[in-house]
């Protein structure tokens, strides 16, 4: 039963954005249900790091009373803050049981979040070569949103599902299997093209180099994946011009820089920071309010541009609270990172969490359910694996070294040279 709500519920995750409002809080209340009824019912493990996410769930709650008082959308705002507590007191605690007692659930997780990606990213390769509406959406500017509602939320976790089939390709065992798994990640590299988001796509660089460091790639290997994908990349522009609204990443990196006569969206994002910067420069200790009416920090098109950078935009809609927990969890999580990257350990987690990493420091991450599910239960296994390969190194049985006691009195001290016995004399008589 766990294992198939595993499965389903994460399946979801990747469409969770961009479902009607209702059923995405459906499916958001249906995973903090399913948190607490496991934390409930003790199915929940305390373990390195989490004080950091207890802090953090303490700050989160802070910034969301503190902050309430400037929010424009004040229903809105708690929401999101009661988001952020639930899932940061929640989920790490009950991922890191699972990943320590049932890791078979968090396999059905990854599983499911594949599967449901991979559709994604199916519905979204449709959208950018016919250049039309597929299942209720079409690509814009050359961006197609799949069924996650966003270009970037696809992008993102295009990559999350590329580097988990790629971890899981290395230990493969069947032909089959393999065959599966190369087709998988074909799709949601085709998905990820078609979203032409250039944060997912420097985030799944970042998240694949972690992941050939700690598996401990050779550099024939790294070169030629690089030159497979850049085939993949040829052979889709050879397509593009007969190919709807699809882009290249080459013509994507031309409209995000200005060089285009449509909006560059670097320009944009730099917009977002320099005013939410400004914000905090004004009032450096409480939030405008974490709803997104509060935060749009730049008005192009529709007006909803939010801050692209995690850290700053907690600062301006959370204060210096939510800054502050924010960046907790940032070096604990980086800081798991770079250990599995020396040690060799938990390969594929490291991987995910350095594409969650990377993309939040340049998307309007904040309260998203679907980026820190992905990165508490990414952070949880690898601390799981560590502590494996911690008892395995220290096993039970293990001698310990000696204690050294005190002599009994009269007792000659350690080391001390004792009479002599004379030959034939009773041993139990002292020599004079």
């Amino acid at each position: 039963m766990l294992r198939a709500s595993a499965v389903v519920l994460a399946a979801v995750l990747p469409l969770s954005w961009g479902l009607p409002p209702a059923l995405r809080l459906a499916w958001t209340a249906a995973v903090v249900g399913a948190l607490l009824g496991l934390l409930l019912t003790g199915r929940a493990r305390l373990g390195p790091g989490s004080g950091v996410w207890l802090a953090a769930t303490y700050l989160a709650g802070v910034a969301t009373v503190v902050s309430a008082a400037h929010a424009v959308d004040r229903a809105t705002h708690v929401q999101n803050g009661v988001l952020l507590v639930a899932v940061w007191g929640l989920a790490p605690p009950v991922l890191r049981w699972a990943a320590g007692s049932r890791p078979d659930l968090l396999r059905a997780a990854a599983t499911g979040l594949v599967l449901g990606q991979t559709a994604s990213s199916l519905v979204a390769v449709a959208q950018s070569v016919t250049g039309g509406a597929v299942l209720g959406s079409a690509a814009e500017l050359g961006r197609a949103p799949g069924l996650a509602g966003h270009s970037n939320v696809l992008g993102l976790l295009a990559a999350v599902a590329i580097v988990l089939c790629l971890g899981d390709l290395r230990t493969a065992r069947t032909v089959r299997r393999r065959a599966a798994l190369a087709l998988l990640v074909a799709v949601n590299a085709g998905g990820l093209l078609a979203s032409a988001s250039m944060t997912a796509l420097a985030a799944l660089a970042l998240g694949s180099l972690v992941l050939a460091v700690a598996l401990r790639v050779r550099l024939r290997w790294v070169v030629l994946a690089v030159a497979s994908l850049a085939a993949l990349v040829t052979a889709l522009a050879s397509l593009a011009p007969g190919a709807g609204s699809f882009r290249t990443p080459a013509e994507r990196l031309l409209q995000v820089t200005g060089q285009t006569d449509q909006i560059s969206t670097m320009a944009t994002r730099l917009e977002t920071v320099q005013a939410a910067w400004e914000g905090i420069r004004r009032d450096a200790l409480v939030g405008v309010g974490l709803d997104d009416a509060s935060g749009v920090t730049s008005i192009v098109l529709d007006g909803e541009t939010l801050t692209h950078d995690l850290p700053l935009r907690a600062w301006y809609q959370g204060g210096l609270a939510l800054v502050l927990a924010v960046v907790l969890v940032y070096l604990h999580v980086a800081r798991g990172l770079v250990l599995a990257m020396r040690r060799g350990v938990a390969a594929t987690e490291a991987a995910v969490l350095g594409v969650m990493l990377s993309f939040a420091l340049t998307s309007a991450t904040l309260q998203q359910p679907y980026f820190w599910l992905v990165a508490t239960a990414a952070s949880a296994s690898l601390s799981a694996s560590r502590a494996r390969l911690r008892a395995r190194d220290e096993p039970r049985g293990a001698a310990r070294p000696a204690v050294r006691t005190a002599p009994a009195v009269g007792a000659p001290a350690p080391g001390a040279l004792r009479p002599p016995v004379l030959v034939g004399a009773d041993p139990s008589a002292r020599s004079v």
